[in-house]
């Protein structure tokens, strides 16, 4: 059986169809919009974590605190890959190298008191020695000595040459004559010229020790209170008669002999 609907409700319902599917479509664009929204959102946070990390990369911080020695680069310039930009120097404390012969490493131990002197410094600076390398250099057959000293107020600068005093050890009583009073031969034997009772200088054979300052010690052949010579002996004729003047009176004057 046929119904007849009356013309203007199916214009009723026809409109309102038509309404409910406009404001369907309005609903997706608006759910559209706003995953873009949500995405453009997604994007633009992406982009400001990379710009951040991008800054942090034009931050240098020192591992060290320190003053920076050397830059190699300036505002302006491109730094190449694996340069070093700045030099930073912690000088709270400073060390010093130094190379001792053979002979010298020997007598030295981890520790040991130092002093460094510097000439345009009246200060003396306190110092310790903290490497002994373990093997001679080949060229110079050498050893290589670390000493290290503190320097809170940066008076001794990088770079500075300095004079370095190790104290090795302490000998009690030791025979000790000016360095310049010893001879030295091709073979590396020392001795000196001994002035006895007789005022003649005779040629005798020593063992040296420790050296401090112009003065080393005699191991070996020569007795407390004995008389050497203590400049100009070199070249002089074993048993020549010589007058003997006090080094204090006239300090490095060559003995007179006949």
């Amino acid at each position: 059986m046929i119904s007849h609907i009356p013309t203007a409700r199916l214009l009723r319902t026809f409109q309102l169809c038509r309404t409910l599917d406009k404001r369907t479509l309005q609903q997706q664009g608006a759910t559209q919009q706003r995953q873009a929204a949500k995405g453009q959102l997604e994007t633009s946070h992406g982009q400001y974590l990379a710009a951040t990390a991008q800054l942090e990369y034009t931050r240098l911080q020192s591992p060290i605190d320190g003053l920076i020695a050397d830059r190699a680069v300036y505002p302006g310039d491109i730094a190449p890959a694996g340069t070093p930009l700045f030099i930073v120097m912690d000088t709270t404390k400073v060390v010093v190298r130094l190379h001792v012969t053979h002979q010298q490493a020997n007598q030295l131990e981890l520790g040991d008191k130092a002093v460094l002197q510097v000439s345009d410094l009246k200060t003396s600076f306190p110092a310790k020695v903290t490497v002994l390398s373990p093997a001679l250099d080949p060229n110079s057959t050498t050893v290589e000595v670390w000493v290290q000293a503190d320097n809170p107020q940066g008076k001794l600068q990088p770079g500075t040459t300095v004079e370095v005093s190790i104290v090795a050890r302490t000998i009690p009583n030791a025979i000790v004559i000016p360095i310049s009073a010893v001879l030295t031969d091709s073979a590396g034997k020392t001795s000196v010229m001994l002035v006895k009772s007789d005022s003649r200088a005779y040629s005798q054979n020593i063992e040296t020790g420790i050296r401090e300052g112009s003065s080393i010690q005699v191991i070996s052949g020569l007795k407390p209170g004995e008389t050497v010579i203590a400049a100009g002996a070199y070249g002089l004729p074993d048993k020549t008669k010589v007058k003997s003047i006090p080094s204090n009176s006239r300090s490095g004057a060559p003995p007179t002999g006949s």
